[in-house]
């Protein structure tokens, strides 16, 4: 706050009454200061008024910020469950096709004589014979030894159809006679990732040997 204005006195200091024109001029400067008090209060009441005025502006915007931000993270909350939605209906509408597809190929592994193998990945998709899939594409595959001498039999994760690999037991070639199939055909998986977990041959691989270097680094050839 400011202190008072002081108001100059009409008497002397010693308490005698001034003269005439000393008497108007400490009228005057005691009106002046009376003014100059009153200009600066007035100033002061409307530095605080626009003060406020700038808080209320101020509160508003991060009034009207607030409300804008919580209505985008409802619309986008909304759009995402409506996602979400969508996709569970085009997985129930796909489930009895992807069931009937599973089911054909199953049988049809059966009736080649091939043994029954275990899913080798979490996400949906069946074993079917390599003739269902293009030359060249890399997947889950099962090998059987066709030397009379040998019963090998063993999964690989870097099967290539139509490409070899040779028999740990008697290093015969055999070529894949069936592969994994995933439902979802961009599906793929961490071929580093899964070389680190599995020792690969590259020697007995045919795949390796004619890329000259781990078959795992070709990712592009996946996604069956």
């Amino acid at each position: 706050m400011s202190s008072p204005a002081v108001i100059p006195s009409t008497h002397s200091a010693a308490g005698q009454p001034l003269s005439g024109e000393a008497a108007a001029a400490a009228r005057a400067a005691a009106k002046k200061a009376k003014a100059d008090a009153a200009a600066k209060a007035n100033t002061e009441k409307q530095r605080a008024a626009a003060e406020a005025l700038w808080k209320a502006k101020q509160q508003e915007r991060l009034k009207r910020q607030r409300a804008a931000t919580a209505a985008r993270k409802a619309k986008e909350k909304k759009e995402q469950q409506q996602q979400k939605a969508a996709e569970r209906m085009l997985r129930k509408q796909a489930w009895p096709v992807a069931a009937q597809r599973h089911a054909a190929a199953a049988a049809a592994v059966a009736a080649a004589g091939l043994p029954v193998l275990e899913s080798p990945v979490d996400e949906p998709g069946c074993w079917v014979l390599v003739a269902e899939l293009p030359l060249g594409k890399k997947s889950y595959g099962g090998f059987r030894c066709p030397s009379e001498q040998c019963d090998g039999e063993w999964v690989s994760a870097h099967a290539f159809n139509g490409k070899w690999q040779q028999c740990q037991r008697c290093e015969t070639e055999a070529l894949p006679e069936q592969m994994w199939r995933n439902d979802n055909p961009y599906q793929r998986r961490d071929g580093v990732k899964s070389m680190l977990n599995k020792p690969h041959h590259q020697g007995r691989c045919q795949a390796c040997r004619e890329f000259g270097h781990g078959c795992w680094l070709r990712p592009e050839l996946e996604g069956l």
